[in-house]
This record gives structure tokens, C-alpha cells and sequence, in this order.
């Protein structure tokens, strides 16, 4: 059986350097490596982020962060709350140990350091000095010696007011809360817990 002589094809120079031209192109572009964001060189198979992916992944971070703040906020601020409600019942016992002593509470406006002197035993409810056992223990309160006043966890101090209704005794005893304002009660003692001033109060009322 005989066979077809293949002829030989013959190939100029030019074309053979355009088809190895195109040949190391090709070549490049397949092995070319990624390049950082900072420049630095990708290993194989790797690519880096886009700008839009970057503003994507710190946005999150950023939503994260706030939420966290938010939280750790919200859980000190009702702690501060729930330490003063503590404190005012602390506070309101002493009161009562003090009228089942005098009959009386102490009377006395929005004085501070002499709201401190009653329940240390050192005031009438007339305002005279007294020398009596302390109605209170101090131990774990918040106190500003310099001034004598008991002080809320906020650092302001605890707004203590006696009115008389009638033949009805009472007093108010609140935290002017975190922003430090309150209005004070009437003379009759009414107190309006919806005043602008009063709505991040932590009262107690008797």
C-alpha cells in the first residue's frame, strides 16, 4: 500500500514571529499577578478588593461599633437608674425612722446638706440641732463631704422637699437623673412628673 507524500509547508519569518508574538502575550496575561491595594503582589489565584467592597466591609464595621456603644449606654444607664431606686428606698426608710422618732419629717426645701444632717441624727424637723442616734447608714452611699450632700449616681445630689397637705404629712425624694434638671414641687406638693425638667427623674413620693 502506498502513501501520500506529505509536501512540506513552508513558513516566512514574519509569520512565524507574529504567531510567537501572540503566543507570549497570551502567556503573559495568564500568569500576570494581582496587585494589592497597597501595591504588594497577590499570590496565584488570589484578587483583591474593590474600593466598593472596602466601603462595604468598613460601613459594617462601622454600623457594629454604634450598635455595640448603644448597648453598653443603654445597659449603664438603666444600672444608674436601678442603684438609684435602691438608694431612694434606702433614704425613704430613714425618713420613716425619723417621723416615728419626731412625729414629724424633716422640714425642710431643697437643702441638701441639711437633709444629710436630719438623717445623721444632727436635726429636728424644726431646724434646731440635735445630738440623736443616726437614722441611716451611710456605708455604700455617695457622699460629697466637702458640701454634705448625698449624692445620686449621676454625682448630682438628691433633691429632698416636706410638704403639709392638710393634716397630711409628706415629703418628695427624687434624682434629677442624668441630665441634672428638675422643677420643684408646689408648696402643696404637687409634683408634675411630665414637666420637661422632670421626665428623666427617678422619684420616690410619699
Amino acid at each position: 500500500r502506498s502513501w501520500p507524500l506529505c509536501r512540506p509547508t513552508r513558513i516566512s519569518p514574519q509569520s512565524f514571529h507574529v504567531a510567537m508574538a501572540d503566543d507570549e502575550v497570551t502567556n503573559v496575561k495568564a500568569v500576570a499577578p494581582s496587585v494589592g491595594l497597597f501595591g504588594g503582589v497577590l499570590p496565584r489565584g488570589a484578587r483583591g478588593f474593590t474600593l466598593i467592597e472596602l466601603l462595604v466591609v468598613i460601613a459594617i464595621v462601622g454600623i457594629l461599633a454604634a450598635l455595640t456603644l448603644s448597648i453598653s449606654a443603654g445597659a449603664r444607664e438603666r444600672a444608674a437608674r436601678d442603684r438609684a431606686q435602691a438608694e431612694l428606698a434606702v433614704l425613704a426608710t430613714a425618713l420613716e425612722r425619723y417621723r416615728n422618732e419626731y412625729g414629724a419629717y424633716p422640714e425642710l426645701a431643697a437643702d441638701p446638706e441639711g437633709f444629710l444632717n436630719a438623717l445623721n441624727g444632727d436635726l429636728m424637723p424644726t431646724g434646731d440641732a440635735a445630738n440623736r442616734r443616726p437614722f441611716i447608714t451611710l456605708e455604700g452611699l455617695s457622699i460629697d463631704d466637702a458640701q454634705s450632700r448625698l449624692l445620686d449616681p449621676w454625682g448630682q445630689p438628691y433633691v429632698y422637699l416636706s410638704y403639709r397637705s392638710g393634716i397630711r404629712l409628706g415629703f418628695h425624694l427624687y434624682s434629677m437623673g442624668p441630665d441634672g434638671l428638675h422643677r420643684l414641687p408646689t408648696a402643696s406638693g404637687a409634683y408634675d412628673e411630665n414637666a420637661h425638667e422632670n421626665l428623666d427623674n427617678v422619684t420616690l413620693s410619699r
